[in-house]
């Protein structure tokens, strides 16, 4: 195993005995459930704190990259780095949420039947991010990169949003509405002929 590795799971929350309180349990805000309904968190605090650590670097450089180059300009590249800088920070503020809760006892998967006139997609998250409003969208490309600065070095504000979403739980999937079945359209289009013929 590579010092990284073993580093890593020396800190994992399992470990840490500051993660439980008192009774037993895990803290998740205003509740404390027992240990037996719940589960460590995917990722650790320490691997958290590292990808935060490597982001600011990151955006440390893209910062004296907008210097150099003038940050009224609006180049194409440019504005696909700040949209992939954007979306890490994004992830890593939930993923920090995401540390912070334990995962709920793993319960039994049941199958779910698309109701009919209905098809199940999979949501890419976009309105879980642009609910935390981390984003400067509307500022130029330097107030861009210190507001996601800004973000990183206090992230209390996200992470209390994505914490919120995490206790009332979140879906990847949802409906949405689809052409209609066939025979069901069908009787309405000869119902209404016949509402049609006893008029006329």
């Amino acid at each position: 195993r590579s010092p990284l590795s073993t580093h890593f799971s020396a800190q994992r929350p399992e470990n840490n005995a500051s993660f439980k309180n008192q009774s037993g349990g895990w803290k998740t805000g205003a509740k404390s459930l027992p240990v037996s309904q719940v589960r460590a968190p995917i990722v650790s605090a320490a691997s958290v704190e590292v990808f935060f650590t490597s982001a600011l670097r990151l955006l440390s450089g893209l910062f004296g990259l907008i210097l150099r180059v003038g940050w009224q300009r609006r180049s194409p590249r440019l504005t696909r780095l700040l949209s992939r800088a954007e979306r890490a920070v994004e992830c890593l503020l939930f993923l920090k949420a995401v540390a912070l809760h334990p995962q709920p006892a793993q319960k039994r998967k049941t199958p779910r039947f698309t109701p009919r006139g209905f098809r199940r997609t999979t949501s890419r998250g976009r309105l879980l991010f642009r609910s935390a409003h981390i984003r400067a969208k509307k500022a130029n490309a330097l107030d861009r990169v210190m507001a996601l600065i800004e973000a990183l070095m206090h992230p209390e504000r996200a992470v209390h949003h994505f914490l919120k979403k995490l206790r009332c739980g979140l879906r990847s999937g949802r409906l949405v509405p689809a052409a209609p079945p066939s025979e069901r359209l069908a009787h309405v289009i000869i119902a209404l002929t016949r509402a049609l013929l006893d008029t006329s």
